[in-house]
């Protein structure tokens, strides 16, 4: 979705589904195969967890995730009254 170099010179791209990309200095287009053969294959399964790859490293990369749900957002659901259960033949 867009790419930028930001105040320290690094390149950060953040792709369509959020994910944040940090590239470093080099050029970005160095690091696509590695993204492509090592990073997007390992971390296929669970891509919608992911805040950020950082590829700045030579023989490796760190991944940050995304906060698991809020507690508050866990109680709204906690609190809810269970759902009647259906009877065959009787309508709501």
């Amino acid at each position: 979705a867009s790419l930028r170099q930001d105040a320290r010179g690094d390149w950060v791209e953040v792709s369509h589904g959020d994910i944040h990309l940090r590239f470093g200095r080099a050029s970005p287009l160095d690091a696509v195969e590695r993204l492509k053969t090592t990073v997007l294959p390992a971390l296929a399964s669970r891509l919608g967890e992911v805040h950020t790859v950082d590829l700045r490293y030579l023989n490796g990369f760190s991944v940050s995730w995304r906060p698991a749900p809020s507690a508050a957002a866990a109680k709204s659901t906690a609190g809810a009254p269970p759902a009647a259960p259906a009877v065959p033949g009787v309508s709501p």
